[in-house]
């Protein structure tokens, strides 16, 4: 083989492996969840990215409806930023349907009724794509080295049929993600 291919091919390795390889700035995990439910907004996939100055939770579903007349969906997104107090902290409630709200709470358990945040945070959603995304500045989370996350989505269909998918298990978080 002459020089020249060597290099190429040795430059070609080398350029892949790097791609696979996350950024510096930021911690990473994505959980998948497989097609487990008969609901359309089935969660299929979570990626959970820890940066220096925020935390971001992107959700791919199966099939998001813009129009809630077909479904009414929403989801829970629980934030637990404590390794010493077990359960989450933090709450993000939203419906996935066009024209819903959302809001992020701070809480002192899985259910019931938690006190709104009072800082930046953003949720978004992607008809087209099937995504849902929340951003929230670490500061929200007063600064957590570590964060573990849990996904909740619901959906009642038009007929009445209710379905609940939770991210690989009831009450189940991600693997901690260390600030990056």
């Amino acid at each position: 083989m002459k020089k020249s291919h060597v290099v190429a091919v040795a430059g070609t390795a080398l350029m892949s492996v790097a791609a696979l390889v996350p950024p510096a700035s930021a911690a990473a995990v994505t959980v998948v969840d497989g097609n487990d439910s008969e609901a359309a907004a089935d969660l299929l996939r979570v990626r959970v990215t820890h940066t220096p100055k925020q935390v971001r939770v992107r959700m791919v579903h199966d099939n998001l409806f813009h129009n809630g007349i077909k479904a009414s969906q929403g989801v829970s997104v629980f934030l637990d930023t404590d390794p010493d107090d077990p359960g989450p902290e933090f709450r993000l409630l939203s419906g996935l349907n066009g024209g819903t709200d959302y809001v992020f709470e701070r809480v002192g358990r899985w259910q019931g009724k938690g006190s709104p945040v009072s800082c930046r945070y953003q949720f978004s959603i992607s008809w087209k794509d099937d995504v849902a995304v929340f951003t929230t500045g670490r500061g929200c989370l007063g600064r957590p080295d570590r964060v573990k996350v849990a996904v909740k989505v619901g959906e009642t269909s038009h007929e009445g049929e209710e379905y609940v998918d939770w991210m690989t298990g009831v009450r189940r978080f991600t693997p901690p993600v260390e600030v990056g």
